[in-house]
């Protein structure tokens, strides 16, 4: 959990609208406002609201309810910035396409303004990216590209530049459809065809130079088709993408694939990131025409083979070459308090559950590659053991240090790796198992993917019961009881220092004391922050 001020956010419970919104809990936070998941009353669906609130110009009064200003010197300011927080509602209003996240509803109360928007059932790339700590295959990047691009193409004939197109501002949902959101940066051109002249903000390596010089007159569609190669090339790499001036000094060595990715990909990214705009594609439709153009990627079932550009550096294993993955540490949200915020604007993701699944489901794919000259290559292999006439665990190469197992005795394996029943997620188990292959028992689980650890009781493939520690893909540390798959009674030690001791439920505190870094206590009773 973040270090956060209770009394800059509203209470669990609190209503809007009288009564028609309900606030169930905060999401996350940003220098322009705070998010939030809510209760729609009437039509009793989920949703997110977004608050605007200034960090360190607006306070919370006795109620901590009404926003107001700390200092009569910056309410010109709060004047100006609420008045551009409306415009955001009502540009993403506009837009009317599933690629992008709607806004629903717009209204002032307390003291400031709210938009009620999409809750999306997911998380960003760039959380994928950190919870992998691996690139995204190309398949996967190619697969959202249409997605993105058709996004983009509504956003552009509303005359809107979206300006902030980066991996953070990607939301995927559990059906793999792509959801584009955070249009706080974002600018619309006016009837006379020139753009407003208030500077903006942008995230270097994502901006191309006519953004990072505020030249808005040349803003256009080409300025997000910038950003999209851009956000292409971080997510095949896990790479910064390179700045503009490097990009002239360098030109294509400015760009490193330690993965192999096909020129077609290539090529796209080298277009799409031309320093000069005019050489860029002009608008979504003429990136729509290229990419249909793309030869497939040869896939054989689940292996995919590339050939490895000529210039990707190699290591030796078996005598056959493979290119170097780098490695990083994975990285996902906490359990708890968790949300996403970046650059003043927030968008609402779903909890992930303790068990730390993907939202979405899909195939994990190995690549294997080859060189001119090898003529063949390692083969993928899966295999099932039988344990006895009653117990079977699944077994994959997937992953690292993927021995065989071995088993022990009847219904107990050592270090098998199995899939999960609860995420489909892949873990290295030692323990007892039932009739269909799950853990079942006592038994210690060690995440192939990520650095989730748990060791405790499974009941049917979940976590259940007592558990002696589970380490969260952030490091957060729980020691209590669960219940599946859920965090129920315990002590949960943030990576940050903070400490929440009670009882949870939707893996949020529901009873208990939440002790922050500074030693400061705060109190939750039925879901409220006391």
């Amino acid at each position: 959990m973040k270090n956060i001020n209770p009394q800059s956010m509203l209470r669990v419970g609190a209503t809007l609208q009288m009564g028609k919104y309900r606030i169930e809990r905060y999401l996350s936070s940003g220098g322009f406002g705070n998010t939030y998941v809510a209760y729609n009353t009437e039509f009793e669906e989920t949703i997110a609201i977004k608050e605007f609130f200034l960090k360190g110009v607006n306070q919370r009064d006795g109620n901590n309810t009404t926003v107001s200003v700390s200092n009569s010197d910056n309410m010109t300011m709060f004047a100006e910035q609420l008045n551009k927080f409306k415009k955001e509602a009502r540009r993403i209003r506009k837009l009317h396409n599933p690629h992008i996240v709607a806004v629903h509803d717009l209204f002032e109360e307390n003291g400031t303004a709210y938009y009620v928007m999409d809750y999306v059932d997911g998380e960003s790339l760039a959380e994928r990216l950190k919870r992998l700590g691996r690139p995204l295959d190309e398949q996967e990047v190619r697969d959202y590209l249409p997605q993105l691009l058709d996004a983009l193409q509504t956003i552009h004939a509303q005359d809107i530049w979206h300006l902030d197109l980066k991996p953070g501002n990607i939301m995927v949902d559990r059906q793999d459809t792509v959801r584009l959101i955070d249009f706080g940066a974002s600018k619309q051109a006016s009837s006379g065809g020139a753009t407003t002249s208030t500077a903006t903000a942008y995230t270097e390596g994502f901006a191309p130079s006519e953004q990072m010089e505020q030249n808005v007159a040349k803003y256009g569609p080409w300025t997000d088709l910038y950003a999209l190669g851009a956000t292409i090339y971080n997510l095949l790499t896990c790479n910064h993408p390179p700045k503009p001036s490097d990009i002239n000094e360098l030109a294509g060595r400015a760009f490193a694939f330690a993965t192999p990715v096909t020129d077609d990909i290539k090529q796209l990214i080298l277009w799409l990131m031309s320093t000069n705009r005019q050489h860029r594609p002009q608008t979504a439709a003429e990136v729509l025409t290229r990419i249909a153009t793309f030869k497939p990627i040869a896939t054989t079932d689940d292996v995919t083979i590339i050939a490895p550009p000529s210039d990707a550096p190699t290591a030796t294993e078996g005598g056959i070459s493979h290119p170097k993955v780098p490695t990083s540490s994975p990285h996902a949200a906490p359990p708890i308090g968790q949300g996403r915020s970046e650059g003043g604007s927030s968008m609402a993701t779903n909890q992930v559950s303790p068990i730390g699944a993907s939202p979405v489901t899909k195939k994990n794919r190995m690549r294997l590659y080859t060189l001119a000259g090898i003529a063949a290559i390692a083969v993928l292999v899966f295999a099932a053991i039988m344990l006895s006439n009653r117990g079977k665990v699944e077994l994959t190469t997937e992953g690292t240090d993927t021995t065989p197992t071995q088993v022990t005795r009847q219904n107990h394996v050592t270090d098998s790796i199995i899939t999960l029943a609860s995420d489909g997620s892949k873990a290295k188990y030692t323990g007892p198992v039932d009739e269909q292959g799950r853990p079942e028992g006592d038994g210690v689980a060690k995440w192939i993917e990520d650095r989730r650890y748990y060791k405790g009781h499974f009941t049917q493939g979940k976590m259940d019961g007592q558990c002696e520690k589970y380490t969260d893909p952030d490091g957060n540390i729980f020691k209590g009881t669960m219940k599946n798959d859920a965090y129920q009674e315990g002590k949960m030690t943030m990576t940050t220092g903070a400490v929440f001791e009670g009882t949870m439920r939707d893996n949020a505190p529901l009873n208990g004391t939440l002790t922050d870094t500074d030693g400061t206590k705060y109190t939750y009773q039925n879901g409220e922050l006391k």
